[in-house]
């Protein structure tokens, strides 16, 4: 594995042990968290057009839902432009839940920063960048290599 490899895996192992503390005091899992999360930016939004952008499989939405729901932090509720579809909307509860998770997660990523120069931090950001346009170019390692840029 070269140096970027390395260096990603260290980033994430980092990433899951700050994940477990910094969600599941909210009393969800890290994945849960992300869909309170996304819910935040997006009430409302179809059981599928949320998978999609969960980038999982309906069915796996589907099951994460169930959860969320019997846990009264999410309700499925009949779209008005298409019966057929249902939306998935945060409950008071649930909308409180992804705020303190969503809070977690920028107070963790303040103090990183609160570590980095204003120079440093432009660094960062520049290099994420680069990284990210590297990885959607890269594909999948399963084979869809050599992806068209998606801008």
């Amino acid at each position: 594995m070269n140096r970027i490899g390395k260096m990603v895996w260290e980033i994430l192992d980092e990433l899951k042990l700050v994940e477990k503390a910094e969600v599941q005091c909210c009393g969800v899992t890290p994945y849960q968290g992300y869909i309170l999360m996304q819910l935040l930016e997006n009430d409302g939004i179809s059981m599928q057009l949320l998978a999609e952008k969960m980038r999982v499989a309906v069915s796996t939405m589907t099951r994460n839902i169930d959860k969320l729901e019997a846990n009264g932090l999410v309700k499925r509720v009949k779209s008005d432009r298409d019966a057929r579809v249902f939306e998935v909307v945060l409950t008071e509860q649930g909308r409180g839940v992804g705020e303190r998770v969503a809070g977690s997660w920028r107070g963790y990523f303040d103090r990183i920063a609160q570590h980095l120069t204003p120079e440093e931090q432009q660094w960062v950001i520049r290099g994420l960048e680069v990284f990210l346009k590297g990885i959607r170019r890269a594909g999948c390692c399963c084979g869809d290599n050599d992806k068209e840029e998606q801008e």
